[in-house]
C-alpha cells in the first residue's frame, strides 16, 4: 500500500505532482493501493551440526585391570523454547499482508498490549505531532496500553532507492522489541531516500505489522499533510478499507488499485488528497477517520473475523 500525494510547490509554479505512474483525476492524484507482492526474505535455512567427537581408541590391554574408567555422564541439552499457539498466530499475522493483523491489534486478546517501535535513520526522525496521533488513535480504538520505543538505524543516504523487500529486511534485522504471546509490536520505519518504484511515493505499508515513510519526500509540507501520511498508513495496518473486513466499502471504481481506500474525501483513507491552498480551505486533506472507518474499527475490536461483514 503506497500513499501518493500532491504537494504545494515553492514559489508560483503550481502544484508539484507526486505520481507513481497511475492515472490522475483532475487536480487530485490517485495513490497506489495495490498490495505489493512480498518476496520472501528468508533464505533456505541450513542446519549446522557440531563436529563429531574424535573416536576414542580402545583402552590399552596392558593397563592394570584394577584401574577404573572415570564415570561417564550423559550430556544434558537445554530444552528447546516452546512457542504458544497465540504467539504463532501473532507471528503469522504480523508477517502477512497489510491489514491482516488488525484483529490482533484491536481485539482484547491474545495481544493485551501494543508496542510501537519507531525505527529511525539519522535525519529521518518521526514527526512528533503525527506520531502522537498514531499513539492516541491506537489507544482510542484498541483500549489497550500502548508504549513507544525508539530504535536508531544506521545512517542512510538521500540517494537510496528502497524496495519493499529491503525495507522489510531492514526492519527485521534492526528491531529490538521482541514479539510476545501477549503483545503486538507495530514497526514504523523512517528512512532517508525514496521508494524504488517512484520518487513520489511518500509512504508504503507492506506487511501486517510494518509501514515505512520517506521524510525526505514530505518533510517540507505542512503538518496536516505529514499527519495524513502517517495516519493513513496506520489505517492500513488497522485493516481499513476492507483489508480485514469485507463490507464492499473499497472504492474500486475510482481507486486505480481497486481497493484499500475510501470514496469519502472526508476520510484519511480517501484514495486521493488535494493539499493545495484551495483543497486545504475546503477540507481536501483529511487526517481523520470517518464514521464508516470508525464503525469498522469498532466491529473488528468487538471480535469480527477476517473477511466477515458484521451487521
Amino acid at each position: 500500500m503506497a500513499l501518493v500525494l500532491a504537494v504545494l510547490a515553492a514559489g508560483c509554479g503550481g502544484a508539484t505532482r507526486f505520481d507513481d505512474g497511475l492515472s490522475e483525476a483532475g487536480d487530485r492524484l490517485q495513490p497506489d493501493t495495490t498490495a505489493t507482492t512480498r518476496p520472501s526474505t528468508t533464505a533456505g535455512a541450513t542446519t549446522t551440526r557440531p563436529a563429531e567427537a574424535a573416536a576414542t581408541p580402545p583402552p590399552s590391554t596392558s593397563a592394570a585391570r584394577s584401574t577404573q574408567a572415570a564415570p561417564r555422564t550423559a550430556a544434558t541439552r537445554a530444552p528447546a523454547p516452546t512457542t504458544s499457539s497465540a504467539e504463532l498466530a501473532i507471528l503469522r499475522a504480523a508477517n502477512g499482508p497489510p491489514g491482516g493483523a488488525a484483529g490482533f491489534i484491536l481485539q482484547p486478546t491474545p495481544a493485551r498490549s501494543l508496542v510501537v517501535e519507531v525505527l529511525e535513520e539519522p535525519g529521518a526522525s518521526a514527526n512528533r505531532p503525527a506520531l502522537d496521533r498514531v499513539l492516541s488513535d491506537l489507544r482510542r480504538y484498541s483500549a489497550k496500553p500502548v508504549s513507544e520505543v525508539h530504535t536508531p538505524l544506521p545512517p542512510g543516504s538521500a540517494g537510496k532507492r528502497w524496495t519493499e523487500s529491503e525495507l522489510e529486511a531492514l526492519a527485521d534485522r534492526s528491531a529490538k522489541v521482541p514479539r510476545g504471546p501477549d503483545r503486538f509490536v507495530l514497526r514504523l520505519v523512517f528512512v532517508r531516500g525514496q521508494n524504488a518504484r517512484s520518487p513520489n511515493i511518500l509512504a508504503v505499508t507492506f506487511r501486517g505489522d510494518t509501514f515505512a515513510t520517506f521524510p525526505d519526500r514530505y518533510a517540507s509540507t505542512g503538518q496536516q499533510i505529514i499527519t495524513t501520511v502517517t495516519v493513513h498508513e496506520l489505517g492500513h495496518l488497522l485493516g481499513l478499507v476492507d483489508l480485514y473486513l469485507d463490507r464492499g466499502r473499497a472504492d474500486t471504481r475510482n481507486d486505480p488499485a481497486g481497493g484499500g481506500h475510501s470514496s469519502n474525501p472526508g476520510s484519511v483513507m480517501y484514495y486521493a488528497v488535494d493539499p493545495s491552498v484551495l483543497g486545504s480551505l475546503f477540507g481536501g486533506a483529511s487526517d481523520r477517520f470517518d464514521a464508516q472507518d470508525e464503525r469498522d474499527l469498532a466491529a473488528i475490536r468487538a471480535g469480527a473475523g477476517f473477511g466477515s461483514n458484521p451487521r
